[in-house]
């Protein structure tokens, strides 16, 4: 089992009008024992061909938790 893990991930979307949009996420996980964790999540997401439509601009969001989980 390893101490800290780091996921990355980055997704480019093209809809049908030529318009663009990329989304970003980034976590990162640390075990302190067995059974607990930390973790912290950030993501940045820019707008749709929809959301651009429905008025909503870049999306922006962090996630702090911490996991328990009992005989893991």
């Amino acid at each position: 089992m390893s101490f800290l893990r780091l996921d990355l991930e980055h997704e480019r979307t093209t809809s049908a009008t030529s318009h663009r949009s990329a989304a970003d996420r980034a976590a990162l996980t640390v075990s302190l024992n067995r059974e607990m964790d930390l973790v912290v999540r950030v993501a940045r997401r820019e707008p749709t061909a929809l959301d651009v439509v429905r008025g909503i601009g870049v999306v922006r969001t962090f996630e702090f938790s911490c996991v328990y989980a009992r005989g893991r």
